[in-house]
């Protein structure tokens, strides 16, 4: 009775081996295992992906447009208003505001006789515009505008003003509404706040639109 005894204690003490022995995965099993998580990694973050992504243009969002046109310009009789009596006001020779020696072909230059009218006829004028416009949510009340403009002349990338006269001065917040050759403008750049302190008081900063006027 006693050596069965025995043999039964000394069974119940190599039980607990055999069970964990069983229990333990394999390295197959394990690899297996880790397969299956990297899998279900993986697929996560094609599920976060779309999210994410929305999250990021709910704050920022691109657009933009392309514009081509062509004008046809016929003007009758326009009144002739040249330039060059604004610049070079009417002198007579020998003042201090020309050198010495100027032929006098040039000093008599705007003393010529001129027409009083004439006729201006473009059948075609082909015009490209480009514009890029990001809009951002700095926070919950303030936001950001820019836009990029490109507006040319086809086959001028010397920035030429065709619209205007010759006299014509070239105002900077009018600079994006006129042609002026292959060159990419900031057109606008300004932040938006509103509700500052919690009031009713607006503020808006930075490069604005403009009329172009």
């Amino acid at each position: 009775m006693s050596r069965f005894l025995v043999l039964f204690l000394a069974a119940l003490l190599l039980l607990p081996n055999f069970v964990f022995a069983a229990a333990a995965p394999s390295m197959e099993e394990l690899q297996l295992q880790i397969a299956d998580i990297m899998e279900e990694l993986d697929d996560l973050s094609d599920r976060l992906e779309g999210p994410e992504r929305h999250t990021a243009t709910d704050r920022i969002s691109f657009t933009g447009d392309f514009r081509n046109t062509v004008d046809s310009l016929h003007y009758k009789d326009v009144a002739y208003n040249p330039g060059i009596k604004v610049k070079l006001p009417p002198m007579p020779p020998g003042t201090p505001g020309f050198p010495n020696g100027f032929p006098g072909g040039v000093v008599t230059m705007p003393f010529a006789p001129e027409p009083r009218e004439y006729d201006i006829d473009n059948d075609a004028m082909f015009t490209t515009r480009l514009r890029l416009t990001m809009k951002a949510d700095v926070a919950s009340n303030m936001n950001f505008v820019g836009r990029l403009n490109m507006y040319k002349n086809w086959g001028d990338s010397t920035s030429t003003k065709v619209l205007d006269s010759w006299d014509a001065f070239s105002m900077d917040g009018a600079s994006s509404g006129k042609t002026s050759g292959d060159y990419v403008r900031v057109d606008r750049a300004f932040f938006n706040w509103k509700d500052i302190g919690g009031s009713e008081f607006y503020l808006s900063i930075g490069r604005r639109p403009s009329t172009y006027g």
